[in-house]
């Protein structure tokens, strides 16, 4: 604990918000194992309803309205998953744009610094990659964090450009991710349809 406090501080100063001290419990108000009317009742944001999804166990996801504030000043639509009891597993800030590559990279590094101010620096997770997987590099971002980025090329779906990083903290996880895909043209006098979608979550212990 020490030497984790010590390292934050080198990082980002004597503004070391608390959460990057303490075991991560959610996100704002919204705290792991709240059911959804606890969850209405804290957070302050209009959601849609409940959704019980067909799987063994019993999951359910529910959605805000709109979008809301969330990591490093962006605005983000909140999706949320329940265990079958229902208890509060997954927080997802998810936002969905049409950007072209290099503002999606740079929207996806933005994301990963502001999440490091709160919960220090993130890193890939060596236990998905695989030696033999190709076309896999690596880029700095933030002060001491690090993306793996994978990008293919395909007649049938374009280009796809994935990028994935995560910090535990604790045994809670926070996730950020990007996936990118610029669709084939069909037409050259077709607008590009291109889809940047980026990902900060946050998994229970």
């Amino acid at each position: 604990m020490r030497r984790f406090v010590a390292f934050s501080l080198a990082v980002i100063g004597s503004a070391v918000p608390a959460l990057a001290q303490a075991p991560l419990d959610g996100w704002d108000k919204i705290k792991f194992g709240m059911n959804p009317d606890q969850v209405k009742a804290a957070a302050g944001i209009t959601w849609n309803d409940v959704v019980k999804l067909p799987v063994p166990g019993g999951l359910s996801i529910m959605e805000s309205k709109s979008p809301v504030a969330g990591v490093a000043g962006e605005k983000f639509t909140v999706r949320l998953t329940f265990s079958g009891a229902p208890k509060l597993t997954t927080i997802d800030l998810v936002s969905l744009r049409n950007l072209e590559e290099k503002p999606c990279n740079a929207l996806t590094h933005k994301l990963v610094a502001g999440a490091e101010q709160t919960y220090g620096a993130f890193a890939p997770d060596r236990k998905l990659i695989k030696s033999d997987t190709p076309d896999i590099v690596y880029e700095n971002a933030g002060s001491k964090s690090r993306l793996m980025v994978q990008a293919g090329d395909s007649p049938d779906t374009g280009k796809t450009v994935i990028a994935t990083t995560r910090r535990a903290v604790g045994k809670a996880v926070v996730n950020v991710a990007a996936n990118f895909n610029a669709p084939v043209k069909t037409d050259e006098r077709q607008r590009q349809a291109n889809l940047c979608e980026v990902h900060v979550s946050f998994d229970a212990p």
